[in-house]
């Protein structure tokens, strides 16, 4: 009887078949770890790409922050110059103002009575003498414009803080009296009242000239054209008939108003441009020249 090993084929057959499932197992393996390797690529591009972002986004935070640091100190700087600004326009303020009441004590048209004196006997004629020479100052204090203009925004404002020193200006009037008599030797009283009234007319019309420096004046510059002259009245002198009169001649305001807007401060003009420096020789040579 004749046997055959069928176990051997059946072996043999079986790791053939299992041959071809080992190969089909490697197959999977590799694409796995492909897509594998392609999401661990994809997830470091996104981290990298957030990564950039978050900085970006960082450095930009840094950015406005700084700014925001820069704009508060330049803010407060302009806050700092501005107060120091608008104590400065204060200060200069009552500077200007304490300027033209300065002004206002020795104006540019004050009269100056010692010429009045001096030209006075060149008006006097025979027959006139003057008794007594009074003069006589008011002063009248008015408060400037731009100090009412300061209390006013301090009365506005609740009376918050000190209140503004209030300043004034002085307003000054002068009166220049003459008192005399006239006397003449021949005539009555109309012929004395006639001599003060021509006296009276040329103080008022007449223009003589100044002997020490040939300028040519009137008596009645600087004083307000009104009449002057008080009632007559006769009197007797030493047993001689004589007529009193008298005269008072007032000053026009005298000219204390200063612009403040306009006023300059001593000291505060600017400087004036040095002149260019020419070349060659100087002028009066190229005159010698010629």
């Amino acid at each position: 009887m004749i046997r055959i090993n069928l176990l051997a084929q059946q072996q043999a057959s079986g790791k053939a078949a299992a041959a071809p499932k080992a190969g089909g197992g490697g197959g999977f393996n590799a694409t796995g770890l492909l897509v594998a390797v392609i999401l661990l690529i994809a997830l470091g591009a996104a981290l990298g790409s957030a990564l950039m972002f978050f900085n970006r986004v960082r450095e930009s935070q840094l950015a406005v922050e700084r700014l925001q640091a820069e704009k508060k100190s330049i803010d407060a700087e302009i806050n700092k110059k501005r107060a120091d600004s608008e104590d400065l326009a204060r200060t200069l303020s009552v500077l200007k103002t304490q300027y033209v009441v300065l002004q206002a004590l020795d104006p540019p048209d004050r009269l100056l009575w010692s010429r009045k004196l001096n030209v006075l006997p060149m008006y006097v004629p025979g027959g006139i003498f003057l008794t007594d020479i009074t003069v006589t100052e008011n002063v009248k204090e008015v408060e400037l414009p731009e100090s009412r203009r300061r209390y006013a925004d301090w009365e506005k404002n609740d009376k918050k803080g000190t209140p503004p020193t209030r300043t004034f200006k002085p307003v000054i009037t002068q009166q220049m009296s003459l008192k005399g008599v006239s006397f003449v030797t021949e005539g009555g009283s109309s012929e004395r009242i006639r001599k003060i009234i021509d006296f009276y007319n040329d103080l008022r019309d007449k223009k003589v000239t100044l002997e020490w420096n040939g300028e040519e004046v009137n008596f009645m510059d600087k004083f307000k054209d009104e009449e002057a002259f008080s009632d007559f009245e006769s009197v007797e002198i030493d047993k001689r008939q004589c007529t009193k009169f008298a005269f008072n001649f007032t000053t026009r305001e005298l000219n204390t108003q200063v612009d403040l807007e306009s006023a300059e401060l001593p000291g505060a003009e600017a400087p004036a441009a040095r002149p260019a420096a020419r070349r060659g020789r100087p002028a009066a040579d190229e005159g010698n020249a010629e």
